[in-house]
């Protein structure tokens, strides 16, 4: 079943919105919509924790950034058919980018010094916690929420 799995993998082209490194555009004051592709198998939590990896420039600042599916409008039937249009369905929340893959870099040093410095570089892997996990998240925080009057 795993197996199958990883052959949808970088088929399915994900989108997700948000404001990478703080950026927005600020006349409109809209945030930024990317897209990358599922680096994982959205059905197979990933090192056992409910999440997948999607392969995307997600940056710090893109964490809390809503991941969707969004259906195209135009798809191929069976015979190769195309309806242009048709009924559009909405997108399909995927999850919630929570944090992206780093490796470490050493950096060069012509002095002497304690130790060997590095920075940080981003791998374009983001990590997504899934929707499923989100709702559950929410049904806690409702259920636990004071009733009103």
């Amino acid at each position: 079943m795993a197996f199958l799995a990883l052959f949808s993998v970088g088929v399915n082209t994900v989108t997700f919105i948000g404001y990478p490194n703080g950026l927005y555009d600020s006349a409109s004051l809209l945030p930024i919509v990317r897209q990358g592709y599922a680096a994982t198998a959205m059905n197979v939590d990933y090192e056992g924790k409910p999440t997948f990896l999607i392969d995307a420039s997600v940056f710090p600042g893109s964490s809390g950034s809503p991941v969707f599916l969004v259906p195209r409008p135009s798809v191929p039937d069976k015979r190769g058919n195309i309806t242009i249009g048709g009924h559009p369905r909405p997108p399909i929340l995927l999850g919630i980018v929570a944090a992206v893959h780093q490796r470490q870099v050493p950096v060069l040093q012509t002095s002497a010094g304690g130790g060997v410095p590095f920075v940080y570089d981003l791998i374009d892997l983001g990590i997504v916690y899934k929707a499923s996990e989100v709702h559950s998240l929410a049904d806690q925080l409702i259920s636990g929420a004071p009733k009103s009057p």
